[in-house]
């Protein structure tokens, strides 16, 4: 499955990624507080870390439902 970055500027391969992380973002503006973070960067930044929780599940699901790309929000 391959990824699509929340930038539209980074595509991932699953089978590369050994994990995605929700990680809190210092220093970052306000709406971007917390982030999805695979392979030594974030590719997707949240306002809340609910938010970024619930966007790690959707692309669970999208493993789980054998999809084969999964665009971020």
């Amino acid at each position: 499955m391959y990824i699509l970055s929340q930038n539209k500027e980074k595509i991932l391969n699953l089978t590369n990624i050994t994990a995605i992380d929700v990680t809190k973002n210092y220093g970052g503006k306000k709406e971007e507080k917390y982030g999805l973070y695979a392979n030594g960067g974030f590719i997707a930044l949240y306002a809340d870390k609910g938010t970024a929780q619930k966007m790690l599940v959707k692309i669970l699901s999208a493993i789980e439902n054998d999809e084969k790309i999964y665009e971020l929000e």
